[in-house]
């Protein structure tokens, strides 16, 4: 990471308390995350998805595929944090969405982001949460938060709709 990424990752607002910072530090993450291996069946890990509404895979992603997302993710941030000298944010103080942040509403301009579109493990997982193959990817960003952020983003859905957090399954949009 980069002298400036550094930085601004460990810079803390005036007037957060560290004990503060220290637990969210401490609380950061989920800690009951349900993890499955690239060896799971896609159906296993779909039904843990249905059952629970997230599913992680690990291994999913080779190095060949983070080592440049991780690099462009540091860039990006370095030219959203550079136009934002007072660290307002984007969501916040110190709070910002990449997607928000790019006049294209997305970052699948870049061919670092656009590699997490069609991951072998993950599509076939996917294909039996949805039950087809008859589906898309429309955006893809994400967030980030300097430390010292007063606040974060809760597990969200992007693609919301009045009474959608009432429907037992998510709808195909």
């Amino acid at each position: 990471i980069c002298d400036l990424a550094r930085r601004l990752l460990m810079e803390v607002l005036p007037g957060i308390p560290d004990s503060f910072v220290e637990e969210l530090q401490r609380k950061s993450g989920l800690s009951d995350l349900p993890v499955v291996d690239v060896d799971t069946p896609p159906k296993k890990a779909a039904a843990i998805f249905n059952d629970l509404g997230i599913v992680a895979i690990q291994g999913a992603l080779s190095e060949d595929v983070l080592d440049p997302l991780r690099c462009k993710s540091v860039s990006v941030m370095e030219d959203i944090v550079r136009c934002d000298p007072e660290g307002r944010g984007s969501r916040g103080p110190k709070r910002y969405s990449f997607g928000g942040s790019s006049s294209t509403g997305s970052q699948l301009h870049h061919p670092e982001w656009a590699a997490l579109v069609d991951v072998p493990v993950v599509t076939a997982v996917l294909d039996e949460i949805w039950g087809s193959k008859e589906y898309a990817c429309h955006t893809a960003g994400g967030d980030f938060c300097l430390a010292g952020a007063p606040g974060h983003q809760n597990l969200h859905a992007d693609a919301w709709f009045p009474g959608c957090n009432e429907w037992e399954r998510a709808p195909r949009i």
